[in-house]
């Protein structure tokens, strides 16, 4: 059956580890260049999840305080 011809692997969380893991399963079945594509794949998903963490951290330091409507009236008044 075709469906037993596939094996599903858990990568580690480590990068490092995750490219030498397709280096030494991968190596034995498919050709250099299957292996390439799937390095930069992996690469292209690892910085995309680092950016997200970025952004994350960067919208918990710039959070805004959001005021009641009658507070910031009076602060526009007092300002005036």
């Amino acid at each position: 059956m075709p469906k037993n011809w596939w094996e599903r692997v858990k990568f580690p969380r480590n990068y490092g580890k995750t490219l030498e893991t397709i280096d030494s399963i991968w190596q034995l079945y498919w050709p250099k260049l299957l292996q390439h594509k799937e390095k930069q794949r992996l690469t292209q998903m690892t910085q995309l999840r680092m950016r997200k963490l970025a952004l994350r951290t960067r919208e918990k330091q710039w959070s805004w305080i959001r005021l009641p409507i009658h507070f910031s009236v009076l602060i526009s008044w007092s300002l005036s």
